[in-house]
């Protein structure tokens, strides 16, 4: 075997003069035998200079010149045809090549006894990959793995040369003869998945394409395509997915994909359309159906091209497939493992698609076919992070995702790095400067449950997830919390704040499919501003008349697993607390609308008679660094210190207690505190601390008032006191810690209640919605747009029917009286001072029109004379 085979690189080339020097002088400098390659450039009709800069600069290059531009499958093949080396390598003109990459790809061929084999591209700083393999949908729509990703965190992709489905067609090398013999690049294509129709079909055909991990090239990504409008690219794209469908799935995946595959594609076609159903209803009155008429948008007359094409083409397409079919050596076992994802979501950000997809791959069998259960893909976007040390919403997310993980496919996002993974699903993070990885996951599900402001901070990720099955976590009631926060705070910043979480709100409110809430009371708070924005209509009575398909109940919980103490942390451990006293636990943070001054009050009042009782406050600094400290924590340390309980019988852990290590303190702690004031915040408040007291069986006095408090008497698990009264909550500790007989029938009743608040049972109503979700007909979503031109189908133009006009103009209506509230409010202190200056100035001209009058000279003149 000759050691240096003889190579031509083709490079095709379309008024690509700014790249043709880079491509060309790289590939130069190659480590290859200048004898043994041939370069040549394969022009499509270019009229920017390329021709004048191969004449002048390079001369030795062969030159093929198209009388019109021949997109990018028949110029390689023309390429291949007029060379007669042992191999034919392809090469994109706004390529730059490492001095290896060709001989790398050969001892790649022949290492792994391949016919044909791809390079590794980056893009021009090396910094990202696009392309280290790839594969398709079943649908026919091809992608890359890790696209856009570090080479570091594609690693396990580059680590040694492995089998692929095909090779990028910008940058791959094969055997010219055979090559030639399978039908080259398939010439109907024009441009776009030529190459992974090449790669399937040699597949099929019994040969082997393999990824050289160490040939790599550095890529200007869609310099070319660029150029061109997209509605034109998409007739490629929408077109060649059917051709290599058809031509390549064997007769029974045909059967089961082809026809589902269409399916989608006549859905996704009407909504791009603009076509309103009501205005094809019979219903409709006679003269406005008169005046219905339609253009449509780029993106569906490219689809309409794309389907008129393949059935012109059908007969060719009928030929190819049967000398496919024919001449077939591998079988469908063997293709799709090469498939991992085949109901992966790819160029489809509509609604109708997103809605259809379930039902068309179940009704058709493709799962069956794929030998894959379908599952919803959902995506739960954190607020918090994620990590060993968890907050409220961290804890909440992180449960979420093992529930829904036992029947979805569920990525986690974290704000911020996470610091624990899971078997069970992938855990990513992102920040308000760096959203896309949950833009990019958000493209690639079905279903996205968010709460709090990433919308407001990333609208890329909120256009994206309005198109999706859209959950909105409304369990924590963020404006009313946020008033409690900001209430000491002047009173431009705390309207600021109101004005932005109430927008967020309401926009929440008007996107989400389905919601979740904490309790019963929040949910009739819920229902009341849904109704005020018109989600609550016959529409939605008639999906669920209980409401329950709108928004549900799913509060905070308790791990499946009872809790199991595994180490002493605190009695006879911590300084200060003995192996007897009787511990309680502040079981969370310190916030502002909480009340450990009343209790520590108490605690005071109980230390004169007895020293045994501790109160000890689990963890006070938030695990987040980002979220400040509060005002209430330094009040409550300095109270302690004050009253000389401070470390005798008060005492702070001033970190945060890893997530699996508090059942540790709770099953060492006595009885579970949770005191707070009387507000708004309150009425509407789910305490999550009080889940974790009843997790571990502890007895509860809290505050009256909250959703807890009522729960505590009614189902006796311990004592309720009034707000702020510190001498009713000294006797209730008291009282709960003599009375054993009392404080064990707590405990068991704790138990049954706590068996109610499991994790795997209050997440149903979730899992329900994830297993058959639904879109309320009155969610209000940005329609579908596109910046290229429309094409006229022979009718006039129309918005659709007459009430979505109606709609649309209230729509806009509202947002306009919300600009204005919004701008007058934000100036409501400028208003305030203009006014004081306006007094001001009417004080000052008052006086100086006296002063005036006084000074007058005749005046003056009439005064004195009138002295004399």
């Amino acid at each position: 075997m000759e050691l240096f085979p003889s190579v031509s690189v083709v490079i095709v080339n379309r008024n690509g003069k700014e790249h043709l020097s880079d491509c060309i002088g790289s590939l130069m400098k190659l480590k290859y035998p200048k004898e043994k390659i041939q370069i040549v450039v394969v022009d499509n009709a270019s009229t920017d200079g390329s021709v004048e800069l191969l004449h002048s600069k390079f001369q030795w290059v062969r030159l093929i010149r198209n009388q019109h531009n021949e997109g990018f499958a028949k110029p390689c093949n023309d390429g291949a045809r007029a060379v007669e080396t042992d191999y034919v390598a392809f090469l994109n003109n706004d390529m730059r090549v490492k001095r290896d990459w060709l001989i790398e790809l050969v001892n790649t061929l022949r290492s792994g006894n391949a016919q044909c084999a791809g390079s590794v591209l980056l893009n021009w700083n090396g910094k990202a990959l696009d392309f280290a393999g790839g594969s398709l949908s079943f649908y026919g729509m091809g992608y890359q793995f890790h696209f856009g990703e570090s080479p570091a965190q594609a690693q396990e992709l580059l680590n040694e040369d492995h089998e692929i489905l095909f090779a990028c067609g910008g940058a791959m090398i094969v055997e010219r003869q055979l090559f030639l013999a399978v039908g080259g690049f398939d010439e109907d294509f024009f441009a776009y998945f030529e190459d992974l129709d090449l790669g399937w079909r040699m597949k099929l055909l019994g040969y082997k394409t393999v990824l050289s991990v160490r040939s790599q090239v550095y890529h200007k990504h869609h310099s070319t395509a660029k150029k061109f409008p997209f509605d034109r690219l998409s007739v490629f794209y929408e077109r060649n997915k059917l051709y290599m469908l058809y031509k390549n799935y064997s007769d029974e995946m045909l059967h089961s994909c082809f026809f589902p595959a269409l399916l989608l594609d006549f859905s996704i076609l009407f909504e791009r359309s603009g076509i309103s159903r009501d205005e094809f209803s019979f219903s409709m009155p006679t003269d406005e159906e008169a005046a219905m008429a339609h253009k449509i948008s780029g993106l569906s007359g490219a689809q309409l091209c794309a389907i008129s094409d393949f059935i012109n083409n059908l007969s060719v397409m009928t030929e190819k497939r049967k000398y496919i079919q024919q001449n077939r050596k591998t079988p469908d076992d063997e293709i799709i493992p090469f498939i991992p994802q085949p109901f992966v979501r790819l160029g489809r950000d509509e609604e109708e698609y997103n809605n259809h997809l379930a039902d068309v791959v179940k009704a058709f069998g493709v799962d069956k076919a794929f030998g894959k259960e379908f599952k919803y893909r959902v995506l739960l976007v954190c607020s918090d992070r994620i990590g060993v040390k968890m907050a409220g919403p961290a804890v909440r997310y992180y449960e979420f995702a093992k529930v829904l993980s036992k029947t979805c496919d569920v990525v986690l996002a974290s704000f911020g790095d996470p610091d624990i993974t899971s078997e069970e699903f992938r855990i990513i993070n992102y920040t308000y400067e760096d959203a896309s990885p949950i833009i990019s996951e958000a493209r690639n599900s079905d279903i996205i449950l968010v709460q709090g402001l990433i919308a407001e901070f990333c609208p890329e990720f909120a256009e994206v997830a309005r198109k999706r099955y859209l959950i909105i976590d409304l369990y924590d009631p963020y404006v009313i919390e946020n008033m409690e926060i900001f209430k000491d705070y002047e009173k431009k910043r705390r309207y600021d704040d109101y004005m932005f979480t109430m927008g967020a709100l309401k926009n929440q409110l008007q996107d989400g499919d389905f919601f979740l809430c904490a309790n019963e009371k929040q949910k009739d708070y819920w229902f009341g501003m849904l109704s005020a924005l018109d989600r609550v209509d016959p529409a939605a009575y008639d999906i669920s008349r209980d409401g329950s398909k709108l928004i549900s109940v799913v509060p905070f919980g308790v791990s499946d697993e009872a809790p199991v103490h595994t180490r002493n942390v605190l009695k006879g451990v911590w300084p200060g607390i003995e192996k007897d006293d009787k511990v309680l636990i502040w079981g969370g943070g310190v916030w502002n609308w909480f009340d450990p001054l009343t209790l520590i009050k108490a605690v005071e009042i109980i230390s004169r008679s007895r020293t045994d009782v501790k109160l000890f406050f689990l963890g006070v600094k938030h695990p987040n660094p980002a979220i400040p400290g509060m005002q209430m924590l330094t009040d409550a340390v300095e109270l302690a210190k004050k009253t000389g309980l401070y470390e005798r019988q008060v005492f702070f852990n001033f970190g945060w207690v890893d997530y699996n290590d508090r059942q540790n303190y709770l099953t060492e702690s006595d009885i579970g505190v949770s005191c707070h004031f009387e507000t708004l915040e309150t009425r509407f408040s789910f305490r999550t601390r009080v889940l974790d007291y009843l997790w571990a069986g502890l007895p509860i006095i809290c505050t009256k008032g909250d959703h807890f408090a009522a729960m505590v008497e009614k189902k006796k698990l311990g004592f309720t006191v009034d707000y702020e009264d510190e001498g009713a909550l000294a006797q209730a500790i008291l009282a709960l810690l003599d009375d054993r007989e009392y404080y064990e029938a707590c405990r068991a009743n704790i138990a049954v209640v706590a068996d109610t608040f499991k994790w795997s049972k209050i997440t149903k109503p979730l899992i329900d919605f994830c297993s058959h979700p639904v879109h309320p007909a009155v969610r209000q979503l940005g329609q579908f747009t596109d910046e290229s031109e429309t094409h006229d189908v022979g009718l006039d133009q129309s918005k659709g029917s007459v009430m979505k006009r109606l709609n649309k103009i209230e729509s806009n209506q509202k947002t306009i009286a919300s600009t204005i509230n919004k701008a007058a409010r934000q100036n409501r202190d400028t208003m305030d001072n203009i006014k004081e200056i306006q007094d001001w100035t009417y004080m000052m001209n008052n006086r100086f029109n006296r002063l005036k009058t006084m000074l007058n000279p005749f005046r003056v003149f009439a005064r004195r004379i009138k002295r004399r």
